[in-house]
């Protein structure tokens, strides 16, 4: 009869005791069961927000693309001339979004609203501004690409003389003095 024994109609202790086993180990199943149900879950809204959020990414660095595609730089901005007055000056050309003075840098960057004006405006190639008495300069604007910084090069004898010979330019040093051959001189 083996685990099962029944005594008097009633099973043994031992065999409940391995139902009860058996249940418990189920219920741990299911416990289980259900956590990888929420994990799996949880895995698929976290995939549909990394797709949204790259699709926004798309979204905006396209809409950024087109924005340069519609930005003209200006040069010769001087100390004088405001954003107003450069405003009126490029408002003959059409509707501007954004209008961004660098004072510092002597320019400044026009995004305009349609392609037409942006065209209009680039063809210009000059612009009189104020009174007429000063003129910028229109071109495409080109981002420059972001330049990683530079890594130490790796110590060289030839770049050790190119430095002795830099430095030599600087310090007064005899005439018949090679400081790159003689260091006794």
């Amino acid at each position: 009869m083996g685990d099962q024994m029944y005594y008097q109609g009633h099973r043994c202790e031992l065999c409940l005791s391995k139902n009860q086993q058996i249940q418990a180990k189920d219920e741990v199943i299911r416990a289980k069961d259900a956590v990888i149900a929420a994990k799996d879950d949880a895995i698929a809204q976290l995939d549909l927000a990394v797709k949204q959020l790259k699709l926004q990414l798309r979204m905006a660095t396209s809409s950024s693309e087109e924005k340069d595609a519609l930005t003209i730089y200006i040069r010769n901005v001087t100390e004088n001339m405001t954003q107003e007055m450069l405003l009126e000056a490029f408002s003959v050309f059409g509707h501007i979004r954004v209008l961004n003075v660098v004072h510092s840098k002597a320019c400044a960057f026009a995004e305009f609203a349609t392609p037409e004006a942006y065209q209009m405006a680039l063809s210009a190639s000059m612009v009189r501004v104020g009174n007429g008495q000063e003129t910028v300069m229109t071109e495409m604007r080109v981002r420059r690409p972001h330049q990683q910084p530079q890594q130490q090069q790796p110590f060289s004898r030839k770049s050790s003389f190119n430095n002795i010979r830099a430095v030599s330019k600087d310090l007064k040093v005899d005439e018949g003095c090679d400081v790159s051959t003689n260091y006794n001189c």
